[in-house]
Parts: C-alpha cells; structure tokens; sequence
C-alpha cells in the first residue's frame, strides 16, 4: 500500500458503507483488486438474464458499477468483441443506471460461426426458444452465424436497447487485413468514453486496434481489457505496459484490467513505443517487461498475477524463437505447488504453446 494512501485512509473513519461506495480510483493504492471484490458485495443488477458468455461474474458486476457510477457519461460507449452478450448487458444495463449518460452504446463483433450450430442451440435454446424467429435463428447459426440471435437477446423491451447500435466488424488480424470497417466504427462512436475490449488477442490485432482507438478516445476514457491476463494474450499486457505514460491503470477483476486514458498521445507516439511484432520487441525487452509485471504482482501478494506473467513470458519467448525458454519457464511455473489446482489452464496453455514451439506437448512441455 503506498504511503499516500494509507495517511488518506486513517485520517476517516471507514465503515463497510464508505468502501462499497469507494470508487476505483480511491482503491486501487490500497489493492488493485479490491474494488472488484466490493463489486461482487453490491447488489446483483436488475434485469439480468442469464446469457450465456466467457465473462465471469466479478468481471459482469465490475462492468455494471463501471459504467453505473464510474463513467461521467461522456461520450460514447464501444463494446469490441459481444459473443451473445453477456458483456453488453452488463454495460447496456450500467449505462441505463446511470442519470449523466448522454452518448450510445456500439456493440461490435464479427458474429461469425465460432462453434457448431449444435452448441449454439444448446447454449441459447433456454432463452430463445419461444421466439417467434427461433427457426431463423438457429438457421442462420449454420450459414452466417449468430448475429440475429444477439439481437434478439438484446431487442426492444431491454433497458438499453433504445440506445444500442449493433455492427457486424472484422478487426485486422494480419498485414494486409483492411482497418476501414474497425474506422468507420470508432469514427462513427467518437469521442469514446468508455471501451470494453475483448475481440483481439495477438500481436498484429492488438497493435492495430489500439493504433485506432487511442486517438478516438476523450481525455478520461475508461478501458477495460477482458482478457488482460490469459496466457497467450502477452501483447495486451505488453502493450499497457508500454502505453503507462498515458493510462493509468485503475482495477484487476479476474482476468479484466480497467485503465483510464490521461490523455495526450499521438499517433507517432503510440506507434513508437508499440513494435511491430514481438521480434521487434526482442527477448531481453520482453523478459524485462514480464519481470517487472510478475514482481509487482508478487509484491501486492496476486499469485495469480505472477503466473500470468510468468506463462505470457512463456508464450511470448516461443513467439520470438526462444523455444527451449519457452519450454523451461512453462515447465518451472507449471512445478509450483501453490499452482497444481491450475491443471486445466495449464492443459490448455500446454496444447498451445507446443504448437508455437513446434513440438508434441506430450513430449517437450511436460516432462520433468
């Protein structure tokens, strides 16, 4: 805890009624993930529906109060990666809640067919099955995938529908890959004032967005980055790291970082300090950035902090050709027994990171 916030906390008397109406900024000197925690202890949203998704309840409940009483209502909201939309409910519902909300919310995805139609169905049935467009539904989740089952999810009758605009966008993932439909849309929601991000992962997809997004953000934008922590989205992290001079870094909910944009940086700037590739980067700037962010978590006791750090450098050292590194730090986190409950993010990753250093798993990542 630094030494600021300490002298400002013992200077009040604090009740559990000042800390669950703290907000982020006020918290984050004290544990960076305490203002999520008092999240969960607040009062579940009204209207929830049990959308199916990949956001964990902290994460939803973080996002609610974020945009509920955190956002000052300025500008407008981008939502950059939907699935069915349990993220866009979390923030459609925190926007209605919200008395200074002047902008609208640009809920964006590609709705392509990321799973069998099967498991679609199984997944949205519950909720969609009296719909009179079921039968449509469920066609399109064969040929073009599920788009007009997020609207219906998300239609009239909804809080926040009034002022949701739904886009159906491809964010560059590879050179040659057009931006002009990620422009259009940050074109069309600027100034953003609030951005939730959880579309792109890897390298090229992360630098590009952030290349347009960043110059369309108001000064005191909120960020929240869903995956932050996921072990092969080491650019996300990378990348915050390197854009601290201009965010500042607010709260950690599970796997999502929350920042707030100071401001101020240019298009020069940010594709200076923002390489290319990781190769660009290089190994010893890399392990120096991982280090710094595993360190800091030891220090603020986030264990999982420093294995997420610790299985990005992993993944990042096989992406810039250091596979026998790669191998060894994977195999040294994955021998710490604090860590052994993690085996099925360890299975995963493992999967992964064999096919980055171009060898069985079986063979080369678990073995003692």
């Amino acid at each position: 805890m630094g030494y600021g916030a300490r002298v400002r906390w013992r200077r009040r008397s604090v009740g559990v009624r000042d800390l669950l109406a703290a907000k982020p900024d006020e918290l984050r000197e004290l544990d960076a993930h305490l203002w999520g925690s008092l999240c969960l202890l607040r009062p579940e949203p009204a209207g929830l529906l049990p959308i199916p998704g990949q956001l964990s309840t902290k994460e939803g409940r973080m996002l609610f109060r974020l945009l509920a009483e955190v956002w000052d209502g300025s500008g407008n909201v981008v939502e950059l990666g939907t699935l069915f939309g349990a993220s866009t409910q979390a923030i459609g519902l925190g926007m209605a809640a919200n008395p200074a909300r002047q902008g609208r919310l640009f809920s964006a995805d590609a709705f392509g067919v990321y799973f069998p139609a099967e498991d679609m169905v199984a997944q949205l049935e519950p909720l969609l099955g009296g719909h009179p467009d079921w039968p449509e539904i469920t066609a399109d989740f064969r040929e073009r995938g599920f788009e007009r089952a997020f609207a219906a999810l998300h239609s009239s009758g909804r809080p926040y529908s009034a002022f949701l605009t739904v886009t159906r966008c491809l964010i560059p993932l590879r050179p040659g890959d057009s931006p002009a439909a990620l422009r259009k849309l940050l074109d069309d929601a600027a100034p953003v004032g609030v951005a939730f991000v959880d579309s792109v992962k890897h390298w090229y997809g992360v630098r590009a967005l952030v290349l347009e997004l960043v110059p369309r953000l108001a000064r005191n934008a909120l960020v929240a980055w869903q995956d932050e922590r996921w072990f092969n989205a080491y650019a996300i992290c990378f990348f915050n790291e390197r854009l601290a001079p201009w965010f500042e870094p607010l709260a950690i909910g599970d796997g999502m970082h929350i920042y707030r944009y100071r401001g101020g940086a240019s298009l020069a700037e940010l594709e200076s300090v923002l390489p290319a590739t990781a190769a660009d980067a290089g190994a010893p700037e890399l392990e120096r950035v991982f280090g710094e962010v595993a360190w800091r978590s030891y220090l603020a006791n986030d264990a999982y902090g420093v294995l997420s750090a610790t299985l990005q450098l992993s993944f990042a050292l096989a992406e810039v050709g250091r596979a026998g590194a790669a191998r060894e730090l994977f195999q040294a986190a994955r021998s710490i027994p604090g860590f052994l409950r993690h085996d099925e993010l360890f299975r995963s990753a493992e999967g992964e990171l064999a096919q980055l250093v171009g060898a069985p798993a079986q063979d080369n990542l678990t073995r003692n």
